[in-house]
């Protein structure tokens, strides 16, 4: 299973990011832990929300019409809502419990509200803000920032400061180009770190050291999962392999005192005899 998903993903990364079907990405996800998942079901119901949406509009490049529309369906008629009773329940980062629950986190309603708004035709895309994912969409006429958390609240840029900074704890952290599109392949590689931290918090380090080789499939370069492959690789005593992301780490930073220290860090390692076969 983990080896055909690898596969999988291993084709979304030699993919351009228009090509990418982010709801199909996020099921396939899934299936780590739930093998038997029917993606097919899941994607037709999405299907079903955006020929539905796509009757009702009658302005499309009407913001405000968009909006109150896709809102109707998404949370109205399906009732989709974020969890705020429980947060972190797992099960509100896998796509398939948050269509079957009706639940989720910032980020797995925003899929749906990105999932639903394309297959309608709309120019819906992700905004990655720290702490909490939103929605964007574009018309011929305006730019509209959506947090499908809270059934579609329209918000302005100082709004999104305000979550910045409710996260972040100071203002100095906010940037404009946080309201920046995020790609398709980017919006996956969060949802994967995601759950990899609900994996991490049940202690299934199995599942999380999966998780964190599918984000080196997309994102080769990204310095957490590589040092914290590297931290899993001492722990078993394949020391070359350590050293390999270690040493890749420190070509990364542009801290000196950092670099130098793991590179002594690799220089260690070189010296041991690798104890796994």
């Amino acid at each position: 299973m983990k080896r055909d998903i690898t596969q999988r993903i291993a084709r979304i990364a030699s993919m351009e990011d228009h090509e990418v079907e982010l709801a199909a990405s996020a099921l396939l996800i899934a299936r780590l832990q739930y093998p038997s998942l029917d993606a097919p079901h899941y994607l037709a119901g999405l299907d079903e929300m955006a020929e539905r949406l796509r009757r009702r509009m009658q302005v499309p490049d009407e913001p405000e019409h968009v909006v109150n529309e896709i809102n109707t369906v998404v949370f109205e008629e399906e009732g989709f809502r974020g969890n705020t009773e429980n947060y972190y329940d797992p099960r509100n980062s896998f796509l398939n419990e948050v269509l079957d629950r009706k639940l989720g986190i910032p980020i797995t309603l925003s899929i749906v509200y990105l999932e639903v708004g394309r297959r309608a035709g709309l120019k819906t895309y992700g905004i990655g803000l720290p702490g909490h994912f939103i929605v964007g969409l574009l018309t011929d006429s305006a730019r509209v920032f959506i947090d499908p958390f809270n059934r579609g609240q329209v918000l302005t840029e100082d709004a999104c400061r305000r979550i910045v900074i409710s996260h972040a704890g100071t203002s100095a952290g906010f940037n404009r180009s946080f309201l920046d599109p995020v790609r398709p392949k980017q919006i996956v590689v969060r949802l994967m770190r995601n759950l990899k931290g609900v994996y991490l918090s049940m202690k299934n380090q199995t599942r999380a050291l999966a998780l964190i080789n599918w984000i080196l499939i997309l994102a080769p370069d990204a310095i957490q999962e590589l040092l914290e492959r590297a931290a899993y690789y001492e722990s078993v005593g394949d020391y070359g392999s350590a050293a390999t992301d270690l040493e890749k780490c420190a070509s990364l930073t542009r801290d000196e005192e950092e670099r130098n220290r793991l590179r002594a860090k690799v220089a260690m390692f070189r010296k041991h005899k690798t104890s796994v076969h």
